[in-house]
């Protein structure tokens, strides 16, 4: 399925997704991989909370609206932002359409 143009001229900016690797570093860090696919996103600043999936309240900062149909975000994946700085992702919701999915909003 294909984004309606209205929500693609949404889109101000762009983030690169590496989804998070099974392997450990030799010191214990998470690494990523090393396939890294860019989309098309809108990025929304203000505080809001957020029920993390574990039941936690939260206070994210801002709302990633990332317009694709088929991307899959973990929250312990690394989205690298347009400015170059990789936020904590508290919480990712996948909207629907009848078609399926539409796009994702994702609480950093």
């Amino acid at each position: 399925m294909a984004l309606e143009a209205d929500f693609l001229d949404l889109c101000e900016t762009t983030v690169t997704h590496q989804a998070l690797s099974a392997e450990m570093s030799l010191y214990g860090n998470p690494t990523f991989s090393t396939a890294s696919t860019t989309y098309y996103a809108h990025l929304e600043f203000g505080d809001h909370l957020v029920v993390t999936p574990s039941g936690k309240e939260e206070v994210a900062s801002a709302i990633l609206f990332v317009m694709s149909s088929s991307a899959s975000f973990g929250l312990q994946d690394k989205v690298t932002l347009a400015d170059g700085t990789y936020p904590e992702l508290l919480r990712v919701d996948i909207l629907t359409d009848d078609e399926g999915q539409h796009h994702l909003q994702v609480h950093i």
